[in-house]
């Protein structure tokens, strides 16, 4: 996952809802205290011997909300969807482009003013150049 969770292929630049160091929620996988659930699948195949696409979906949920939480917010923090293609230009340099977007939950309800106040859904997309020696 890219935008839900940490993202190891862009440590550098990530930001993410929850489990890395800028999480909205924390770098903390437990949610801040209220435990986190989360299920992805995905497929990754080889175009060509230079070429390799890949495509995720995850969802995630808390396990529980904390006492004296929203009555509108929910346990749902969102669906992900990712995709992304890679080109090895030679011996251990690949260019890829990458991009995620995520349909947020009400768990992410801004205010107690109930359905509407939630914030707009997130994307990110990147080009990365990966030299491995």
């Amino acid at each position: 996952m890219q935008i839900m969770l940490a993202s190891w292929d862009a440590i550098n630049t990530a930001q993410c809802l929850v489990g890395c160091s800028g999480g909205v929620y924390g770098d903390s996988l437990g949610l801040q205290g209220r435990g986190l659930w989360h299920v992805a699948a995905g497929a990754n195949f080889d175009v060509t011997k230079s070429l390799k696409v890949e495509a995720n979906a995850g969802y995630a949920a808390a396990v529980k909300l904390q006492t004296g939480e929203s009555a509108f917010r929910d346990k749902d923090l969102g669906t992900e969807v990712n995709a992304g293609i890679n080109y090895n230009i030679a011996k251990g340099l690949d260019f890829g482009l990458y991009g995620a977007y995520m349909f947020l939950g009400d768990f992410n309800m801004t205010s107690a003013t109930g359905p509407g106040s939630d914030p707009e859904d997130p994307w990110t997309g990147y080009a990365r150049l990966n030299y491995a020696f």
